[in-house]
C-alpha cells in the first residue's frame, strides 16, 4: 500500500507502466464534474469508477481485495478514511469472484488512513482495504490498473 500526493504518482510508474494512463486521467480538467460510474480509459487494462456518496461508519465497511488490478483511490473532494490490513492477517468471508475481481473479508482493519483531497492511496493484491469510512460527503475516483 502506498499513500502520496497526486504530484508524486509519476515516481511510481516503474511499478506498472499503465499508471501513466491513470495519472493522465486524474489530471483531466473536468475530473470533478464527471458523473458517478465507470469511465473507460484503456480497454480492460485501465478504467475508472467515479464515486460520489456519503461515507459510512467503519463497522459498516466491507473489507475487500483484488487480484487482477491495482486499486488506485484518489480523493477529489472530502476526506476518504480507508482501512487497511495485510492479507495474511485476514479471514475471507466470500470466495474470490474471478469475473468481478474481488473477495470480501470478515474482520475489520486495525489501521485507518486519511486520504485527503489531491492524494491517492494505491492497493496491491496483498492489501485488504475498506474504503468510504468516516463522516461527510466524498467524491473520489478509483482507477483500476491491470497487473
Amino acid at each position: 500500500m502506498l499513500l502520496d500526493h497526486i504530484n508524486n504518482l509519476k515516481n511510481y510508474f516503474q511499478l506498472n507502466p499503465n499508471l501513466k494512463e491513470a495519472l493522465a486521467f486524474l489530471q483531466r480538467e473536468d475530473l470533478g464534474s464527471l458523473s458517478p460510474g465507470r469511465h473507460e480509459i484503456m480497454d480492460d487494462k485501465v478504467f475508472a469508477i467515479v464515486i460520489d456518496c456519503d461515507q459510512m461508519p467503519k463497522e459498516n465497511t466491507k473489507p475487500e481485495r483484488h487480484r487482477k488490478y491495482l486499486d488506485l483511490h484518489y480523493t477529489i473532494k472530502g476526506n476518504d478514511l480507508v482501512g487497511w490490513k495485510p492479507l495474511h492477517l485476514c479471514s475471507a468471508s466470500t470466495e474470490y469472484d474471478e469475473q468481478d475481481d474481488y473477495q470480501l473479508f470478515s474482520n475489520l482493519p486495525e489501521q485507518w488512513i486519511d486520504v485527503p483531497e489531491n492524494h491517492f492511496i494505491l492497493f496491491f493484491p496483498e492489501d485488504v482495504h475498506a474504503p468510504l469510512a468516516g463522516t461527510g460527503h466524498l467524491k473520489k475516483v478509483v482507477v483500476k490498473v491491470k497487473i
